[in-house]
């Protein structure tokens, strides 16, 4: 069964579309985009979500108006956030030295929280699709 989902907003779009080979997953802003193997999907959401959670956590160690910068990397993949608990730009790079690709993107912060939280939604379809893959598996 192919999953498909494509999430759009003022400046951003995320997809997954789980028969799509190579590429089950979509990033984009307004004017690009960039097709992602499902690793590259899955290490993109991971990578997000876990700089969202370090953000959160450093907002009491912040001084007033005081901004942060972090970065992680996975692989060939860099994401780096910088700004204030709630609100910081994304930014990522990635190099894929197997297909020769290479890209980068951003978002502005005020696009970020609505991205983040599509990047939730398409994070627990892929979740979802490998927990259903593995009880078909395990029930054969």
């Amino acid at each position: 069964m192919d999953d498909r989902l494509l999430l759009t907003g003022i400046g951003w779009r995320i997809g997954w579309s789980s028969e799509s080979v190579p590429y089950q997953g979509l990033i984009g802003g307004e004017f690009w985009a960039v097709e992602l193997s499902e690793t590259e999907i899955k290490h993109f959401c991971s990578l997000c979500l876990q700089l969202e959670q370090v953000i959160a956590d450093m907002e009491n160690e912040l001084a007033d108006q005081e901004s942060l910068e972090c970065s992680s990397q996975i692989e060939n993949l860099s994401i780096t956030i910088n700004g204030y608990p709630g609100q910081f730009s994304l930014y990522f790079c990635a190099t894929c030295e197997r297909s020769l690709r290479k890209f980068e993107g951003s978002w502005a912060a005020d696009l970020v929280p609505d991205f983040l939280a599509a990047i939730k939604q398409i994070s627990a379809l892929i979740k979802s699709e490998i927990n259903s893959d593995f009880q078909l598996c395990d029930g054969e």
